[in-house]
């Protein structure tokens, strides 16, 4: 077949766009203002690179690739702050837990038994970007979600299951900026 005919992404081959965190269906994407402002940033990052790659030759197929892919994660990155609801923790019910709330427990039973923990529950995409971050829709937030200092709540029927106590619940208005 004449080069001239070939479809650009056939010579590339698959590119595979790794998806974002999952969503579980009909639920909201919350966010804190602090994970906006995140989402924003990955977003001008990737306008940058992407930018930056139509630049050069255009036959150099690592380019392309790589330009492919970064377009592919942008209009996933688009399509989820689209659907982003922000939710501002300061206007949460003060002493119970709910979006955005920063809780402080303790565990009993199990290998953290005795352990203080605290937890920030945030958006999907910001869970995991620190240590105490926690997605709304895990089980621990989704457990705690509702109730007040001095509950416990298990996250599993199981008995033998730890047990959380809710010692505090806050919510600042730095929203967690350092």
């Amino acid at each position: 077949m004449n080069r001239a005919f070939r479809s650009e992404d056939n010579e590339l081959g698959d590119v595979f766009i790794a998806p974002r965190a999952p969503l579980p269906p009909g639920t909201a994407n919350y966010v804190t203002p602090r994970g906006m402002r995140l989402l924003k940033e990955e977003r001008e990052a990737l306008e940058k690179e992407r930018d930056a790659l139509q630049q050069g030759d255009p036959h150099d197929h690592d380019r392309i690739r790589r330009r492919t892919l970064v377009s592919g994660q942008l209009a996933a990155l688009r399509e989820r702050m689209a659907t982003a609801r922000v939710i501002d923790p300061s206007g949460q019910p003060t002493g119970e837990v709910r979006f955005g709330a920063r809780v402080r427990v303790s565990i009993t039973g199990g290998p953290l038994d005795g352990a203080v923990k605290d937890l920030r529950i945030v958006g999907v995409d910001e869970a995991g970007l620190r240590t105490e971050d926690v997605s709304f829709t895990s089980p621990i937030a989704r457990a705690l979600s509702g109730h007040t200092p001095g509950d416990t709540v298990r996250i599993s029927p199981d008995p033998s299951a730890p047990q959380y106590e809710i010692l505090s619940v806050d919510y600042d208005s730095t929203d967690g900026e350092e």
